[in-house]
């Protein structure tokens, strides 16, 4: 057996196994209650509270009474959760700087969480019942601005520079005639692989290179075995069954 056709099958085995793993929840900002002073944009050094904070998903669903602001991507958890920050402007001047903080509650799992520009009326966005269209358009458009965030970040304050794009639709609402502003929320980040994954991945490729030093450039006819995927990730069945966002988080 060629050397070529023994790496693509370790590199089979290993896609196949990172693929399978079992999905924990994925999700920032769980648990979060939207209450005063949760979020805040802080233009040169004025900080304003936001006046709204929600959350669609992906079937369009919103509750304008459930002011917590969860996301979650659906590739991880299977359903999508986006969140929308309002805020009003008044008594602002134009500005040149601003970030956004938020109370992080918390985080499961590393993602990365971006702001996007919404095209949704202010109205529309608070008091909608159920909307894709909305859903959609919380993840899309204008970008303003992203940041990683880790589980250790949950229960604390964290920041979001918010960039020059962000900065030119503040000072255009300023100049309108209505002083509300909203963004967009979505996770972004794509899952990393569990640490059982990690592991038996280091161990394949090992056990490749250590048949590839004792044979030279050559192989012999015997491949090492692979370890049983399933048996060496879950003994235990049942406990690797995910559990998906429960209704606590939102």
């Amino acid at each position: 057996m060629r050397a070529p056709k023994i790496l693509s099958m370790v590199v089979a085995a290993i896609s196949v196994l990172v693929l399978t793993a079992p999905k924990a929840d994925a999700y920032v900002f769980g648990y979060s209650a939207g209450s005063q002073g949760d979020v805040q944009l802080v233009v040169d050094g004025a900080t304003v509270n936001a006046t709204h904070t929600g959350w669609y998903d992906d079937s369009g669903n919103h509750d304008a009474s459930n002011l917590n602001y969860v996301a979650a991507n659906p590739a991880e958890v299977g359903i999508g959760y986006r969140d929308f920050f309002v805020f009003d402007l008044t008594g602002l001047s134009r500005a040149e700087s601003a970030t956004l903080r938020i109370y992080s509650y918390d985080i499961s799992r590393s993602e990365v969480f971006a702001l996007f520009e919404v095209q949704t009326a202010i109205s529309s966005l608070i008091n909608g019942t159920s909307s894709t269209a909305t859903y959609a358009d919380l993840g899309s458009g204008v970008s303003y601005g992203n940041r990683s965030l880790t589980p250790a970040d949950s229960d604390s304050f964290i920041t979001i520079d918010l960039n020059s794009a962000f900065l030119s639709a503040l000072n255009s609402t300023l100049d309108g005639s209505s002083p509300q502003i909203a963004l967009g929320g979505v996770v972004t980040g794509i899952p990393v692989p569990e640490p059982a994954s990690l592991t038996l991945m280091g161990l394949s490729l090992a056990g490749l290179g250590l048949t590839l030093r004792r044979k030279g450039n050559r192989l012999g006819a015997k491949a090492l075995p692979l370890p049983d995927e399933r048996a060496a990730q879950c003994p235990n069945h049942g406990a690797c069954i995910g559990e998906g966002l429960s209704g606590k988080l939102y």
